[in-house]
C-alpha cells in the first residue's frame, strides 16, 4: 500500500481525517515526519506492512511483533498506556526511552490499552524500532515477553495478566494529585501493582495506603531538545493569524476540564489590544471551544492544533498561562520556566511545591482578573525579569535528564539486582598435595621431595614427587 492507502486506514479505523493535512507539504500545518508516522500507525491499525516511496516493497520489513527484540540479559521492559495522545504521560514515556541505561534495559514494546482510543500518529515517532500493539490482548502478549511493565493509569492489571505463566513486575506511574477525582478513582482501586512511582510529592496523594511506604518520587525532566527553536516568532504569528507586533498570552497543553482552558477565552474577552490569546493543544474540550468561538467570534483569540515543536510555540509567547484547577507536576510549566518565558499560574504542581517560580492567580480566575495579572506581569519589567531568571536557573538545575535517568536506573537496579558472579577458587597442584591425607610429613615442608613419604607407597625409592601426589589424589579423590 502507498501513503494514501495508509491514510484511508487511519480515517476508517481511528475516525480522524486530519492526518491528510499533516502530510500535505502545501498546508500550513504540514509536518515533515507526518507521512512516516501515518504509515506506522496504519501498520498498527491494519496489522499489515505498508510500503512507502522511501522503502521499496521488496525490502519492506514485516511489522515487529512482541518477542522480536533481543534482550541479551538486560531487563525486558514494556510500556502500557490508556491512550497515545499529546500529554504528560506520553512525554514521560519518551523521556524514559531516551534516558534509561541501554545496557540495563531492553524495550520490548508499547501497548495502547484503550482499545478504540484515538491515537495521534505524531506521537508514535519515538517508538519506532519497537513493536506497538493495541488493546488488552496485545497488552497480555507483551507481558509474556517482559520482566517489567511500566504502566500509566491501567486498571484491572490482574485481568490483563490472566493466563501469563510468568507475570512481570508492574510499576505504575502516578501523575495525579489528591484533588483529581479521576486519579483517586483509578489509583486507589489499583490491583496487581508492585510499586508506584510518583512524578512529584503531590502525586503521592492518589497512592493506595498499602503501597505508600514503598512509593518513590521521581520528578519529571525537561528535555531541552524539545525546546529548540526552528521557526521564528514572526513565522509562528503568521501561522496563527496573529499580527507581527501583537503581544501573546499563550496556553500550551491538553484541552481538558481540569486545565480550565476556558480561562483563556475569558482573558481574550478582557485583554485590550494589542494583546492576543493563543491556545495550542488537543483534548476533549476542543469541540466545545470550537463551537463557542464559532458562535462568539473573537479576532484576538486563536485556537490552534497541538504542536510538538514546543520551542517554537514558547518562543512566540510573551507569557505562558497555566490556569489549571490542579496539577501533580505540570511539564508545560517547567518547559516554560526553562525557556525563560514568564509563567502566570494557579498554585498547582511545581508552582505549589516550589513557591516563587510564577506569578500566581486564583483558581477559577475571572477574565478581568487574569487580564490584570497578565498586564501587571508585563509592566513590571524589572520584577518579572528577576523572577524569570531565578526560576529558569532553578528549573535547569532541578529537572535535568541526567538526574531523572540516574534515579530511574537506580530504581530498576534495586528491583532487579544482578547476581554477583562468585569466582571459583583455583586450587594449585601444590595445594592439592598439601591436602593429601596419605602423605606423612616430617620436619620441613610436606611437599619437599625428600621429606615427605606416601602411606600408600607411591614414589620410587621412597621419594614422593608432586606428580605422584597428584596421581594419588586422582585415585583417592574422596579421601581428600
Amino acid at each position: 500500500m502507498e501513503l494514501n492507502d495508509a491514510l484511508d486506514i487511519i480515517e476508517m479505523k481511528a475516525g480522524n481525517t486530519r492526518y491528510r493535512v499533516l502530510t500535505d507539504p502545501d498546508h500550513p500545518e504540514y509536518h515533515p515526519s507526518a507521512a512516516s508516522s501515518a504509515i506506522h500507525l496504519a501498520e498498527i491499525l491494519s496489522g499489515v506492512s505498508v510500503s512507502t516511496p522511501l522503502t521499496p516493497p521488496s525490502t519492506t520489513p514485516r511489522p515487529l511483533t512482541f518477542g522480536d527484540v533481543v534482550s541479551n540479559g538486560r531487563i525486558r521492559v514494556g510500556l502500557w498506556c490508556p491512550v497515545l495522545f499529546q500529554g504528560g504521560a506520553e512525554i514521560h514515556q519518551q523521556s524514559l526511552l531516551s534516558t534509561l541505561d541501554s545496557s540495563l534495559v531492553s524495550w520490548q514494546g508499547l501497548v495502547v490499552v484503550g482499545g478504540e482510543a484515538v491515537v495521534n500518529p505524531m506521537m508514535l515517532e519515538p517508538y519506532r524500532g519497537m513493536p506497538v500493539g493495541y488493546g488488552r490482548d496485545a497488552a497480555r502478549e507483551l507481558a509474556r515477553h517482559c520482566d517489567l511493565i511500566l504502566s500509566w493509569a491501567i486498571i484491572d492489571v490482574p485481568g490483563i495478566l490472566e493466563g501469563v505463566d510468568t507475570p512481570p513486575k508492574v510499576v505504575c506511574v502516578s501523575h495525579a494529585p489528591r484533588e483529581s477525582a479521576w486519579g483517586v478513582g483509578v489509583y486507589q482501586d489499583s490491583q496487581g501493582i508492585d510499586r508506584f512511582v510518583c512524578v512529584s510529592e503531590l502525586a503521592k496523594g492518589c497512592v493506595p495506603d498499602t503501597h505508600i511506604d514503598s512509593a518513590v518520587v521521581i520528578e519529571n525532566a525537561v528535555d531541552e531538545s524539545r525546546l529548540v527553536v526552528s521557526r521564528s516568532r514572526a513565522e509562528m504569528h503568521s501561522l496563527w493569524g496573529v499580527p507581527p507586533s501583537a503581544k501573546v498570552a499563550g496556553y500550551l497543553g491538553r484541552l481538558s476540564d481540569e486545565k480550565d482552558v476556558w480561562a483563556m477565552i475569558r482573558a481574550a474577552e478582557a485583554l485590550p489590544d494589542p494583546w492576543h490569546v493563543v491556545i495550542v493543544g488537543e483534548g476533549v474540550e476542543r469541540p466545545a471551544l470550537e463551537s463557542y468561538l464559532l458562535d462568539n467570534p473573537n479576532p484576538r483569540c486563536h485556537l490552534q492544533r497541538g504542536d510538538t515543536a514546543i520551542g517554537d510555540v514558547l518562543g512566540a509567547y510573551d507569557c505562558l498561562v497555566v490556569p489549571s484547577h490542579y496539577e501533580s507536576f505540570c511539564l508545560a510549566m517547567a518547559e516554560g520556566l526553562v525557556s525563560g518565558v514568564p509563567v502566570i499560574s494557579t498554585e498547582v504542581g511545581i508552582a505549589k511545591l516550589y513557591p516563587g517560580l510564577t506569578r500566581l492567580i486564583p483558581h477559577d480566575v475571572s477574565g478581568s482578573e487574569l487580564a490584570s495579572a497578565i498586564l501587571q506581569d508585563h509592566d513590571d519589567v524589572e520584577g518579572t525579569r528577576t523572577r524569570v531568571e531565578r526560576a529558569g536557573e532553578y528549573a535547569r538545575r532541578q529537572w535535568t535528564r541526567d538526574r531523572y535517568s540516574a534515579e530511574w536506573n537506580s530504581l530498576l537496579r534495586s528491583m532487579f539486582p544482578r547476581r554477583k558472579k562468585t569466582r571459583k577458587k583455583v586450587v594449585t597442584l601444590r595445594e592439592m598435595v598439601n591436602a593429601c591425607k596419605h602423605r606423612t610429613a616430617v620436619s620441613g615442608c610436606p611437599c619437599d621431595k625428600s621429606k615427605g613419604r606416601c602411606a600408600l607407597g607411591y614414589g620410587d625409592d621412597g621419594v614422593v614427587t608432586l606428580a605422584d601426589c597428584a596421581r594419588c589424589l586422582g585415585k583417592k579423590r574422596n579421601d581428600v
